[in-house]
């Protein structure tokens, strides 16, 4: 035999016959009778073999495969030639060649065959299959065994199933004794055939009798006829399933409630074989819904007698699901009227600010489902059209499977005359307060200008008294006619110094005391004008300079005594003292700072020594220059005038470079 193939001849007279024998014995395990009156030859059993779904094959005392049918070549993956003439360890067929191996030296051995139940073989990807195995000894002319022939099914599928129904066996039973529900087996006559833990407990059986047991024990006789009518529609097979409720009766006399399920199961002839029932206790369900309707009869109750009106809102909806009598009463509808509004439909357009009110109402009612406990002020609008105002509450309500808001609402017309009442009272209060506060601080103003003015009346008067009484001194020590006329012609000058004085006092007491009514819209570049007009003599025989910047503010509403008396005064200081051979520079401007109007007159004059005498500019009769026209009354006017408006004057000097005078005075005073 030089090939794999000649190791088994077809025309061999003895393996022919064993080769027959054995196809024989494979028609007749396939259901094909052996002793049909066909000749196997004229299948052409060659080609049954190779066609044959079973793996077909044949093996040497050496485990080497002599003939190989198509079915086995398909599952190894490999060409015929490839595994004629190599065993199980060179293919790598097998987890296990070696077991193999002594399986197939036994049939060697004994010369019978064997079966093999369950034998393992992995195909060229490494997957596993299970197989059922016969291997028949093949015997030569001499009777020995010289090969063998080995005939394999496919029981891959079949072991799959089992495990798989094995494991959904394990998976009933475990769920069946573990489950909280309590599940019983029943016939039709509600006979118990098997029950679980859960069931003995729920029932207060013994966990002993875990099979056998009576239904119908448990449950009253009315209880009993229905189920059993039920029973028998699914004996009948009218349905398949049913539930209802039922209570049953423990040993100890207490009662259970309970939703049973029941299914029917079938034969494969479509007859009723037994029912699985299945109890869900709903003994506490039923006490917290028996509690939940007394809550709710009882906040009903509170509802319908509450002193504000109630509604409440589907939100998902827009729509009022419940509103109580007060609600009918404000809101001049009828319950069913309310039922049947939208969320928006009891308001107007807008709201007292302005603000639409869908707009506003989507805020809140936002803020409430977020949780917030929402209060807020409200016009409603009654069905006959009246505007109410209102004080509403939103509370979102724990509601199953709906986002439900309750809507509070106070109608707080009352509250809201009184509120404005009250307001009206706090802003009388409020103005006499601010009067009387004015009236105080005017007469401090006032009481401080008294005290200055007696200051001052008396400093300034004490001079020319003081002249008076050294004159009478003098002409007492020596009343001559000649004293006489000297102490006439001194007295005729101190008379005149004192009129003078006494006039100065006069001016300033009435600047004080009133603020001129003269108030009119100034331009503030008309008065330096007219200020320049009158002192253009001046100005040209000095050569001055005055410069102006108004663009800032140039209108203000003043009196324009005052405001031109303090541009005179200001402008001709700064002509009177400015330095000899030396053309004065004059600039007035205006600007808004903060919230003053800000006045600023700066010259290039002589200038004050402010170390010596800054305590003294704005005095009554004080002059820092030997000017034979000074009388040291001009800023002392100025500075009152400027405090009659409720300004400010500030001064900054420096000796031969100039001086700049800043007068602030509230824009709201002359704007």
């Amino acid at each position: 035999m030089n090939t794999a193939t000649e190791m088994y001849s077809i025309n061999s007279p003895v393996k022919k016959r064993s080769w027959i024998d054995r196809i024989k014995n494979l028609f007749a395990s396939s259901g094909v009778s052996s002793n049909s009156n066909i000749a196997v030859e004229d299948f052409g059993y060659k080609n049954i073999i190779e066609k044959l779904p079973l793996l077909i094959c044949v093996k040497n005392k050496e485990g080497q495969y002599q003939m190989v049918n198509q079915a086995f070549v398909d599952l190894v993956g490999k060409d015929r030639d490839e595994i004629l003439g190599k065993d199980d360890a060179e293919l790598g067929l097998f987890l296990n060649p070696e077991q193999i191996m002594v399986a197939d030296q036994l049939v060697f051995d004994s010369s019978q065959k064997k079966y093999i139940p369950l034998e393992p073989f992995t195909d060229r990807y490494g997957a596993l299959y299970w197989f059922q195995t016969t291997k028949f000894p093949l015997l030569d002319e001499s009777g020995a065994v010289k090969e063998l022939l080995i005939i394999s099914s496919d029981i891959t599928q079949k072991i799959e199933v089992e495990q798989r129904l094995s494991k959904s066996e394990l998976r009933y039973k475990s769920i069946f004794e573990n489950n909280y529900s309590g599940i019983i087996v029943v016939d039709n006559e509600l006979n118990i055939h098997n029950k679980n833990k859960a069931f003995n407990k729920l029932v207060e059986s013994s966990q002993k009798t875990l099979n056998r047991d009576d239904l119908k024990k448990y449950i009253s006789s009315e209880d009993r006829t229905d189920l059993i009518d039920l029973m028998m529609g699914m004996v009948s097979r009218n349905y398949e399933s049913f539930d209802l409720n039922l209570e049953l009766n423990l040993k100890s006399g207490n009662k259970v409630d309970t939703i049973c399920f029941v299914r029917g199961l079938y034969d494969e002839s479509g007859n009723f074989t037994e029912a699985v029932v299945t109890f869900q206790d709903i003994t506490k369900e039923n006490k917290n819904l028996k509690a939940l309707e007394e809550s709710e009869n009882r906040f009903r109750i509170i509802v319908e007698n509450a002193t504000e009106a109630l509604l409440l809102l589907d939100f998902e909806n827009r729509c009022y699901i419940d509103a109580n009598k007060n609600a009918e009463g404000m809101f001049g509808y009828t319950k069913e009227e309310l039922l049947s509004l939208k969320l928006g439909d009891l308001s107007p357009l807008n709201q007292a600010s302005g603000e639409n009110s869908a707009n506003l109402s989507a805020q809140y009612m936002q803020q409430a489902i977020d949780g917030e406990n929402v209060v807020y002020e409200w016009i409603v609008r009654r069905k006959d059209g009246k505007l109410i105002p209102c004080e509403v509450r939103l509370v979102k309500l724990p509601y199953e499977d709906k986002t439900i808001v309750r809507t509070s609402v106070i109608d707080i017309t009352e509250r809201k005359r009184n509120e404005r009442l009250l307001n009206l009272e706090k802003q009388k209060l409020q103005n006499t307060n601010n009067e009387l506060v004015d009236l105080n601080h005017k007469l401090e103003d006032q009481t401080q200008q008294l005290q200055e003015f007696a200051y001052i009346s008396s400093h300034n008067l004490r001079s020319p008294a003081g002249n008076i009484r050294a004159l009478l001194d003098f002409y007492n020590s020596d009343p001559t006619k000649e004293n006489f006329d000297l102490f006439l012609d001194k007295l005729d000058v101190v008379s005149v110094d004192l009129m003078e004085t006494i006039n100065d006092l006069a001016d300033v007491v009435k600047i004080k005391n009133e603020v001129s009514k003269e108030v009119s819209v100034l331009s503030l570049s008309k008065i330096v004008d007219k200020i320049k007009d009158s002192l253009s003599e001046k100005i040209k025989s000095k050569n001055a300079i005055i410069r102006t910047d108004f663009k800032k503010e140039d209108k203000i509403k003043a009196s324009k005594t005052y405001m031109e008396s303090i541009f005179l005064n200001l402008i001709s200081n700064a002509l009177k003292y400015s330095k000899d051979e030396v053309p004065p520079e004059i600039d007035v401007s205006s600007k808004i700072v903060d919230s003053n109007l800000v006045l600023t007159f700066k010259d290039n004059g002589l200038g004050i020594d402010l170390t010596k005498f800054g305590g003294k500019v704005f005095g009554l009769r004080k002059t820092f220059h030997r000017n034979k026209d000074s009388r040291g009354v001009g800023l002392f006017i100025t500075k009152a005038q400027v405090e009659a408006m409720g300004g400010t004057i500030d001064i900054e000097s420096e000796p031969n470079v100039g001086t700049t005078f800043v007068i602030k005075i509230p824009k709201d005073k002359i704007l």
